[in-house]
């Protein structure tokens, strides 16, 4: 996979945090790493050289970032257009590392996806969500975002809720560290995920098939277990871990998933044979699913000495109507995977007698433990109340 280029951009603040983590890790220095934010402080903060760093919107923001302000920050991203497009040429995939609910990660996400998009560039999405506690608007409009205008672009997204990075830190961590250690988990996430396609030298998850696997509106999650080469059973629990792993979301969300990538990664001293049987045992926890995809690989490299590794990556199509035609092997332009010309949908007519009229449901969501958190104004209105509620509208359900 040597040919092939992978490139890791940090976005905004926390993309750029996180970016650094990455470029400390074993085997950084086979990947592109990169860091967009309007912000120069956040960028040197990335600790990539000055020509990894991408200042966006400098004309508009002076080296500022965008203070939360999506519409800033698409705008700040939007102006760097020929510039990313250029930056980007020869890349075959694009891993965009950053965090939901701030400004320019936010709005320029967007129109990356669209940049590497036009250059049929295969495009995956990690992505912190809002703490809980920020309050329930914050999320639903990081979600929305996703909906709306993440999934249909990307090929491939991971959402990771704070809440669920910082759920095995005990209450007494300092916040400082506590914050240091998500972003060491993030880090270590995209690393287990480039190590799918680049660690492949005994037999590898081929760059065509993973992008043929791969489609708009794809949920993915991480399943990551790393233990001691040396330890007994090393393989066993290996498995165990990534079976355990908060970011898989347990065994339901293999079972449920519609294709799967396992990988196994470790020294020179790796054997085919261990490689084979970490790969069988990962592959007994599915179910017998016949229209699920399964691909594996293989390899090995100096910095895993001391550690064997096992990845699941599972893919889940939240569009099942959309279908992906099959592209040529050989079909690879300017170095990158080919995207296929056309996506067609399907479009299910329901019978007369199968059709049932649903119903606009009015209820108002219940916050739970969160009903004491800071409610989200805008113009004197609380967000978190839906508007007929808020300007006292009585709705005619029709019954």
């Amino acid at each position: 996979m040597s040919e092939r280029k992978m490139t890791i951009l940090g976005i905004g603040g926390a993309g750029c945090r996180i970016i650094r983590q990455i470029s400390l890790a074993p085997g950084a220095d086979k990947l592109r790493l990169l860091a967009l934010d309007s912000d120069t402080a956040s960028l040197e903060e990335s600790g990539l050289p000055p020509e990894n760093r991408i200042i966006a919107g400098m004309n508009l923001r002076s080296g500022r970032g965008c203070g939360g302000n999506e519409i800033i920050g698409r705008s700040a991203v939007a102006v760097e257009r020929p510039r990313l497009g250029r930056i980007l040429e020869g890349t075959d995939i694009l891993l965009i590392i950053g965090g939901l609910g701030g400004g320019l990660c936010t709005g320029g996400l967007p129109v990356i996806l669209g940049i590497a998009r036009h250059m049929h560039i295969t495009t995956m999405l990690m992505l912190s969500l809002p703490f809980a506690m920020e309050g329930y608007g914050r999320r639903k409009q990081a979600d929305d975002r996703i909906c709306s205008d993440l999934l249909p672009l990307a090929d491939c997204l991971i959402a990771l809720p704070n809440d669920l990075l910082f759920s095995t830190l005990p209450p007494e961590t300092p916040l400082a560290q506590a914050l240091e250690l998500a972003d060491v988990e993030m880090a270590r996430t995209a690393m287990a995920l480039s190590s799918i396609l680049f660690a492949g030298n005994i037999f590898s998850a081929d760059i065509s098939n993973f992008s043929a696997m791969l489609k708009p509106n794809a949920l993915c999650s991480l399943g990551v277990g790393v233990v001691p080469a040396g330890e007994e059973n090393a393989v066993e629990k290996a498995v165990e871990k990534m079976m355990l792993s908060p970011l898989l979301g347990g065994p339901a969300e293999l079972q449920r998933s519609d294709a799967v990538i396992f990988t196994v990664i470790g020294g020179p001293q790796l054997s085919l044979g261990e490689a084979k049987k970490a790969l069988d045992l990962a592959n007994k926890q599915l179910d017998k699913s016949p229209g699920r995809t399964v691909l594996l690989g293989a390899g090995t490299a100096p910095e895993w000495q001391d550690f064997i590794q096992i990845t699941a990556l599972t893919v889940r199509y939240t569009d099942k109507s959309v279908v992906k035609t099959a592209a040529p092997a050989a079909a690879v332009k300017s170095g990158a995977a080919s995207r296929p010309a056309a996506i067609q949908r399907k479009v299910a007519v329901a019978s007369d007698a199968s059709f049932v009229q649903q119903t606009l449901e009015l209820d108002t969501i219940d916050k739970g433990i969160m009903e004491n958190t800071t409610p989200d104004f805008f113009n004197g209105e609380d967000l978190d109340i839906p508007t007929f509620k808020r300007r006292g509208i009585i709705v005619d359900p029709g019954k």
